[in-house]
């Protein structure tokens, strides 16, 4: 458990942080480390040896203490959950270096994101009591994984005409990664579909404002996966209860950051316009 969580949870951290900085995320979720962890897992438990090391003393211990059950893989997917996210104070360190040509040492960007993420950490131990004992305080991305989990370790029969847990799970997958083939290498143009842009192909403004590439993306239409998925969550996770109200947030957020860049945009050329009188 320990092995697979450490690695897992080493993998997820770096991956996501490298890809976190294309166009479009491509965030590798735990779900993945949850999937790749089983067959590794029972692999470990059938070839490592079962030995008792220091047996008869208080520190005994063995590499191998039984077969791979769902507990150990719940702790793995808990370390892999741990270090999928991002860590959000490389924005500023990023900010720092890329923007304002400031150069910060490897000590001082390591204690502001250690701080920072251990901050998050304790906050939810703080409010843990609010936010993650109460039964009605259910997160909906975690229902996936549990289903997952169910999927993976219990048995069933198959009825007569369906599917089993195991068998839906192999199609769906299949079906995913040929949805994902299309738009990842086959034909990127599916990547964003701007009806702005095929109107009006001429104007510069239409496209600085329908672009879903190179401009605001407004009336774009994206059918990658890694587009619809990278900022607000996998659409099938969430109920509907869930995804309108992150929606009207996004879309009131760019409405008023873009009203205030302009504002400020106004203000600052009225500043350095120069005096008629002068």
């Amino acid at each position: 458990m320990w092995v697979l969580g450490s690695i897992s949870c080493i993998l997820l951290s770096f991956l996501n942080q490298f890809f976190w900085y294309r166009r479009e995320p491509l965030v590798i979720s735990a779900i993945s480390a949850q999937i790749a962890v089983v067959p590794l897992g029972r692999l470990m438990a059938a070839k490592i040896t079962d030995r008792v090391f220091l047996q008869g003393s208080k520190w005994e211990f063995t590499l191998n203490p039984g077969p791979f059950n769902v507990k150990e893989h719940v702790l793995i997917t808990i370390f892999a959950n741990a270090g999928a996210g991002s860590v959000y104070a490389i924005h500023i360190i990023t900010v720092v270096k890329a923007y304002y040509m400031k150069n910060m040492t490897f000590f001082v960007s390591f204690i502001v994101m250690v701080t920072t993420q251990v901050l998050g950490f304790g906050w939810a131990g703080i409010f843990r009591k609010y936010l993650v004992e109460p039964a009605a305080m259910w997160w909906p991305a975690n229902l996936v994984q549990v289903s997952l989990f169910r999927a993976l370790h219990e048995k069933e029969e198959r009825t007569k005409g369906g599917l089993t847990r195991t068998q839906f799970f192999l199609r769906a997958f299949v079906c995913n990664f040929a949805y994902y083939v299309f738009p990842g290498y086959l034909f990127q143009m599916l990547t964003s579909l701007s009806w702005v842009c095929w109107f009006f192909p001429s104007s510069v403004m239409a496209q600085q404002i329908g672009s879903g590439l190179h401009g605001l993306g407004i009336g774009a239409i994206g059918l990658d996966w890694s587009t619809i998925s990278s900022y607000l969550g996998s659409p099938l996770t969430s109920p509907w209860s869930v995804l309108t109200p992150n929606s009207l947030r996004s879309t009131h957020h760019f409405l008023t950051s873009s009203k205030k860049i302009m504002n400020s945009q106004n203000e600052l050329s009225q500043k350095l316009k120069p005096n008629a009188h002068s």
